[in-house]
């Protein structure tokens, strides 16, 4: 399942017509409670606040990969129309990735 952020005006942005994100942790709980084997994909790494994703999802899933935004160039006026410049920053990019991959703790995770 993919889940990009844990901020639906974000997701809306990014993602129009998307499913919500609690409808995205619902399924994977649902899915999880019936001894599927889960995970979660989050890339590209949008705007959020990572603990509170990692929170959310870390009890649905057994497995997580994460992934940067790779056309960064495609995206930039509308980060910064939006007042996200600081998520064009690699080093700011790198920070939120490594609290997701702690906050995500014992399960595994895996970087691209």
């Amino acid at each position: 399942m993919t889940i990009t952020t844990d901020n639906d005006a974000v997701r809306n942005l990014f993602e129009p017509g998307a499913p919500s994100i609690n409808a995205r942790i619902e399924a994977l709980e649902t899915l999880h409670k019936n001894g599927i084997s889960t995970y979660a994909f989050v890339g590209p790494v949008l705007p959020m606040d990572p603990l509170v994703l990692a929170g959310k999802v870390r009890p649905h899933v057994d497995r997580v990969l994460i992934d940067r935004m790779n056309y960064p160039l495609k995206t930039k006026s509308l980060y910064r129309r939006q007042g996200f410049d600081q998520w064009l920053d690699g080093l700011f990019v790198d920070s939120i990735i490594e609290l997701l991959q702690d906050a995500f703790g014992s399960l595994d995770v895996e970087c691209c």
